[in-house]
């Protein structure tokens, strides 16, 4: 049975078990955030998208500004009045608060920065941009050229994701450098494809530098802090040669036969191991040849860019570094989150173990500190995952969950195991001495020798002195007397002291008592069993005798009754004696009972009741 809590001592432990099992959320997040990190980040890209930025409403103020311009002139008062707007808009996303989700010099605001920095010839990036946006500087350059500017210098960044997650720093993940120079450059070249359209001289130096970083990013791919790059750029190499080569001409088609001809399912090879058609082609091939001006013109470039964003794009954002501590591991700053919980541990433990070390009299500190043993677990940062078990003692300590069905289930399974485990112990060293004494001569000694030449001294003078020969029932009773009120008494200590050392030998060898052994909660639970029922044999071997002989005697004694048990006796012990001594050796008598003995050994034979089998009591259930 659980003992109650005073209501405010059980909100207290309540608010300890909910802190408990957030922290334990959170060890079991960052376990299995890197693993899963591709998934939170596909998540977040769509979160991205469906949501609007503002950015884009930046870009759409730019917009009406285009369509102001082209219809009213750059001298207009409603132009001068969006050109003000636009300014006070930009040093807010560019300079103030910036919506970017990355910040620093491999960010898309960086590129920003610099590009209008570049664009003005100052260094102050204030004073940049409200030049970049002034009708003088605007005048002077003609807004055509300033338009197509922006739409391919600055545009692109501005609506472009950046794969940037919160819980990134604490992994010491950063979005793959490469990666994202690639992703920047397709945008930009999408802008000019777009804005400028596919004949711009501006479209083959922008396919250029993508097969360059084409090659750098395969050259790369092993990088060993780049974290899984090399099964997607291998996965992108795969999809890119089987986009280019898949043509409808001669030669690939009588290659892709002849390995399709080694499976008796052709489709089997597409869906299983793509990788396997195009094996002995080049990757970089492919790439240089996607990366030409025969696949960005006016009817296919849309074609080409929709196949680059569908299968290429999450592949690429999803690709990251991981920062290395000083020891050479990949960097974990769990700890910044877990410490606070970790402070919280350390002060509960320490007023718990103080609070009933000085509470309780005669108590050590020790002692204090082991009965909250469990709570160890919670006090170390090394394996936080171990802090369940005192999540689970907690939660049943709080009432939040009930575990006393758990405890009773193994309790009764350990009962069983003990039990039959100590019976076959006591049994079979009972057995081995009582076979010892008959090899010496046990059944012989009883049978043949007379009550006074066993024990001559065991005669009593009684009324006139004159003794007789005890009877063989008056001697059971003498010795029944002695033993029940003199012997067992005597010997309980020792008695119980060595039932103690062999339930305790016997609990070590049990395998249910070592598997409980590791349980927080239920450590001491074997223990106090085996305390129980050392007392419970102690009593029943040391007291109970003598109280039913002190019953007896207080009784009045009935004379024929005694007198019949006495001839009884007498004559079953004559008559037995002479027959034994006729028919039989008393040293056949001791090999057939040694033997019979030995065969009665618990374990020696398969025919105890399967633990299995034993079903808990109805109160129990």
């Amino acid at each position: 049975m659980r003992r109650s809590l005073r209501p405010l001592r059980l909100w207290y432990e309540r608010a300890i078990a909910l802190i408990i099992l957030l922290n334990v959320g959170l060890v079991l997040f960052d376990a299995t955030y890197v693993r899963s990190r591709n998934q939170h980040l596909w998540l977040n890209w769509k979160v991205f998208e469906w949501k609007d930025i503002p950015q884009e409403e930046y870009v759409a103020l730019v917009d009406r500004l285009n369509e102001a311009i082209a219809n009213e002139g750059l001298e207009s008062l409603a132009v001068q009045s969006l050109l003000s707007q636009v300014q006070a808009r930009s040093m807010d996303i560019f300079v103030e608060n910036p919506p970017f989700r990355l910040l620093g010099r491999y960010s898309n605001l960086h590129q920003i920065q610099e590009r209008i920095i570049e664009s003005t010839g100052l260094t102050d990036l204030n004073a940049a941009i409200a030049q970049y946006w002034s009708r003088d500087f605007i005048a002077r350059r003609g807004w055509g050229s300033h338009w197509s500017e922006f739409n391919i210098e600055i545009r692109p960044f501005l609506l472009l994701y950046e794969p940037v997650l919160d819980y990134d720093i604490i992994k010491g993940i950063e979005p793959d450098r490469g990666a994202q120079d690639y992703v920047r450059e397709v945008a930009q070249l999408k802008a000019i494809l777009e804005f400028e359209g596919p004949d711009s001289a501006l479209v083959e130096p922008q396919l250029e530098r993508l097969k360059e970083l084409t090659d750098r990013m395969i050259d790369e791919e092993y990088a060993i802090n780049s974290v899984n790059k090399s099964g997607k750029v291998n996965r992108m190499k795969t999809m890119m040669k089987n986009y280019i080569y898949s043509d409808d001409n001669q030669a690939n088609r009588e290659m892709i036969q002849s390995r399709l001809n080694l499976f008796r399912n052709p489709n089997l090879i597409q869906v299983i191991a793509p990788e396997l058609l195009w094996a002995d082609l080049s990757a970089k091939d492919a790439f240089y040849e996607f990366w030409s001006r025969e696949n960005f013109q006016e009817d296919n470039w849309r074609e080409s860019i929709d196949f680059l964003r569908n299968n290429f794009y999450f592949l690429v954002e999803s690709m990251y570094y991981r920062h290395l501590d000083s020891t050479g591991e990949f960097a974990n700053r769990f700890l910044l989150i877990d410490f606070p919980f970790l402070l919280i541990y350390w002060v509960d433990f320490i007023v718990k173990v103080l609070g009933r070390f000085y509470r309780e009299k005669g108590i050590s500190l020790g002692l204090a500190i082991g009965t909250r043993s469990y709570d160890l677990l919670l006090l170390q940062p090394w394996i936080p995952g171990l802090r369940v078990i005192p999540l689970v003692i907690r939660f049943n300590q709080s009432d939040l969950i009930d575990l006393e069905p758990v405890q009773k289930y193994l309790g009764l399974n350990f009962i069983a195991s003990f039990s039959q485990e100590l019976a076959q112990v006591v049994v079979n060293r009972g057995i081995g001495q009582l076979q010892s004494r008959i090899s010496d001569g046990l059944i012989q000694k009883a049978f043949t020798k007379t009550p006074r030449d066993a024990n001559p001294e065991a005669e009593v003078t009684i009324e006139n002195g004159e003794q007789k020969q005890r009877s063989f029932g008056s001697i059971t009773g003498r010795v029944w007397e002695v033993t029940a009120c003199n012997v067992l008494p005597e010997i309980s200590p020792d008695l119980e002291a060595f039932l103690r050392y062999e339930v305790d030998k016997t609990l070590q060898k049990s395998g249910w008592y070592q598997r409980l052994q590791k349980v927080p909660g239920v450590r001491r639970f074997p223990d106090q069993i085996a305390e129980k029922l050392v007392q419970q044999i102690i009593q029943a071997l040391t007291l109970n005798p003598r109280k039913s002989y002190l019953k007896g005697q207080s009784q009045a004694p009935d004379m024929l009754e005694q007198q019949l048990k006495e001839r009884l006796g007498e004559n079953f012990r004559l008559k037995l004696q002479a027959e034994l001594q006729k028919n039989y050796t008393f040293e056949e008598m001791d090999l057939l009972l040694i033997e019979l003995l030995e065969g009665a050994k618990i374990g020696d034979r398969n025919d105890s009741v399967p633990q299995a089998q034993l079903n808990p009591a109805e109160g129990n259930r």
